[in-house]
C-alpha cells in the first residue's frame, strides 16, 4: 500500500513485510486536520485493516477500517478527544496503520503484512498549552512572594514526548545558594524540589527548555499540601492550613458504608496564587500530603461544577475549593 501524508508532503510505498516508522512527530489539535491518504491496496483478501493508537505501553484505542483504494483517514478527529495529557506515558504516542492479506497464489494460511507508524503528540494536552512560557509554573512569582510548603514537592518534567530519552543539562541553584550542576531525563522525576530555589533545564543545545522556582519547606502541623499537573508540564504545590473533612454515609440494613470523603480547603488569595488555583481546580492529577490516616499522594479530584469560590471580607480575601477522595 501507499501512504500520504498531505501536511508534511510524505508519500511512501510500504511492501509486504515491512514496516516504515516516520522520523519524526507530527502534531494533533482539534479541528486542524492530520490527514493520511491510503491507495494501492491489496487486490486479493484483505484481513485486517485498521488504524489504532499505541503507547509505549499498550494500545488503546483500535479501529477497524473499510479497505477501500483512496481512503482519507483523519488522525485528529480520531485521537484528540483520546490525548487529554500524555504524562503517564512519557515515550509517547505512536498511530500504526496496519494492514494484513492473503496471498492468492499461496497457501490460504499464509498472510502478508504492511504497517506505517508515526508519533503524534496533542498540543491541546494541558503539558504542552504553555510549554513556550518563561516560568514552568502557575503562580505569578513576579505579582508576590510564594509561601512555603508544609510538604516538601516531589516535581517532575514533561517537555517534549518526542524526546523522551533525551538526557537534560540541569543547573540547580539551592535554597543556601550553592550550586551544582545535574543531568535530568523527562519522567524521571525531581524528588525534594525544595531543598532547590531554582533549577534551569537546558537542551543539548544549550538553549533552555524549562526554568522553575521552588518556595522553602517549613514544619507547620496541621498543614495540607495539594499537588496538581499544572499547565506547563510539570507539577505545582500549595499548603492549606484552614481545611476540613466530611464523609458521606450510606445507612443500610446491616450499618452505615462510607460512599466518599470531602475535603475542604480554604485559601488566602493573593495575585500570586490566583490564576494556579484555578487551574488547580481543572487538573486532571491532584494528590494530597498530610491528611491523618490517608497514605502520602492520595489522589483527589475537584468536586466543584463552579470552579473556585472566592470570598472577601474588608481586606481579607480567600478562595475556596472541595475535592473529593
Amino acid at each position: 500500500m501507499k501512504v500520504q501524508v498531505p501536511r508534511i508532503g510524505l508519500n511512501v510505498d510500504i511492501a509486504d513485510g515491512k514496516v516504515y516508522n516516520y522520523p519524526g512527530c507530527l502534531s494533533i489539535w482539534d479541528n486542524i486536520p492530520l490527514k493520511l491518504i491510503v491507495t494501492d491496496l491489496p487486490t486479493d483478501i484483505i484481513v485486517y485493516f485498521d488504524v489504532q493508537c499505541r503507547s509505549s505501553l499498550d494500545s488503546f484505542y483500535v479501529a477497524n477500517l473499510e479497505p477501500v483504494n483512496g481512503i482519507e483517514i483523519d488522525l485528529a478527529s480520531h485521537f484528540y478527544p483520546l490525548l487529554p495529557a500524555y504524562k503517564d506515558r512519557i515515550a509517547g504516542y505512536t498511530v500504526e496503520l496496519g494492514l494484513t492479506h492473503r496471498v492468492d497464489d499461496q497457501p490460504s494460511t499464509l498472510v502478508k503484512t504492511q504497517q506505517f507508524r508515526m508519533p503524534i503528540m496533542n498540543l491541546a494536552s494541558r503539558n504542552n498549552i504553555n510549554r513556550v512560557s518563561k516560568y514552568d509554573t502557575d503562580f505569578r512569582d513576579d505579582l508576590g512572594r510564594r509561601a512555603p510548603l508544609a510538604h516538601t514537592l516531589d516535581d517532575d518534567f514533561f517537555i517534549n514526548s518526542q524526546y523522551h530519552d533525551r538526557v537534560y543539562d540541569m543547573e540547580a541553584i539551592y535554597q543556601d545558594g550553592s550550586k551544582d550542576m545535574l543531568t535530568f531525563v523527562q519522567g524521571s522525576g525531581l524528588p525534594d524540589a525544595c531543598q532547590y530555589k531554582k533549577v534551569t533545564i537546558k537542551n543539548p543545545d544549550g538553549s533552555v527548555a524549562a526554568v522553575k522556582m521552588y518556595p522553602e519547606e517549613i514544619s507547620a502541623c496541621g498543614a495540607i499540601t495539594l499537588k496538581w499537573l499544572n499547565s506547563y508540564g510539570s507539577y505545582d504545590a500549595i499548603s492549606c492550613y484552614n481545611w476540613s473533612t466530611q464523609p458521606t454515609i450510606t445507612q443500610g440494613l446491616d450499618g452505615g458504608t462510607v460512599t466518599k470523603r470531602e475535603l475542604t480547603c480554604v485559601f488566602e488569595l493573593t495575585e500570586a496564587n490566583k490564576f494556579a488555583l484555578d487551574v488547580l481546580s481543572t487538573s486532571p492529577d491532584v494528590t494530597v500530603r498530610g491528611l491523618d490516616g490517608v497514605p502520602h499522594d492520595t489522589k483527589i479530584r475537584c468536586s466543584s461544577t463552579t470552579g473556585v469560590k472566592y470570598t472577601a471580607s474588608g481586606l481579607a480575601r480567600t478562595a475556596t475549593l472541595k475535592f473529593q477522595y
